[in-house]
């Protein structure tokens, strides 16, 4: 029985399983000392710590290699610096986006950063226009396709994607727009006025 929980605890302590424990202990001297088991007698075999094990129960072994446990930290031989968790996988409810949904995510962050661009005055003689509810019927569009309550799907999504990129190739052209008249403001124009209507560059004059 000595011999028996000293393996168990080695087996808990270092994650083994018994086949590895069994070959762990059987190449260890040092091992072997601490299972009280001498050189010339024999490791006991895999199969005979399972039977071991369910013969006392496995609720009776944990309990055991709490207790031995809580002794060695008592004594400080042990330090209990690690913690072994074992848990259960759980899926998450994450689902991979499309290129139409990361699109969309695109376009929501660059019509945010425009509009508090705006707000602070930058970019007001480009008008911007908001198409986030356009991409939004567009995604939900493709969920329908995705969910095969369209007969010629893969004809649909190619035509979706193709509008959802049209859509951001001209939310970013307007932002880029926009951010060139901030440039223009902040760098070659600063500290003159522009006239209303001009762009940039050779048509700003001083006040």
């Amino acid at each position: 029985m000595e011999t028996y929980i000293r393996m168990m605890y080695l087996k808990r302590v270092y994650n083994l399983s018994y086949e590895t424990l069994v070959r762990e202990v059987s190449d260890s001297i040092t091992l072997r000392i601490f299972c009280r088991i001498p050189l010339n007698r024999r490791v006991p075999d895999a199969s005979t710590l399972k039977k071991l094990t369910r013969k006392y129960g496995p609720e009776v072994v944990e309990e055991l290699l709490t207790l031995v446990v809580q002794k060695g930290l008592e004594a400080k031989v042990i330090r209990g610096r690690k913690v072994r968790v074992d848990t259960i996988v759980v899926r998450s409810p994450i689902k991979h986006p499309t290129d139409v949904r990361l699109l969309a995510d695109g376009v929501r962050v660059v019509t945010r950063l425009v509009k508090r661009l705006q707000e602070v005055g930058g970019g007001a003689q480009t008008r911007f226009r908001d198409r986030t509810r356009s991409l939004k019927k567009v995604v939900r569009a493709v969920g329908y396709a995705l969910r095969g309550k369209l007969k010629d799907a893969r004809g649909a999504l190619q035509e979706l994607t193709l509008r959802a990129l049209e859509i951001t190739r001209k939310v970013v052209s307007q932002a880029e727009r926009i951010l060139e008249e901030k440039r223009c403001e902040v760098s070659a124009c600063g500290g003159r006025q522009r006239p209303e209507g001009s762009s940039c560059g050779r048509s700003c004059t001083r006040p």
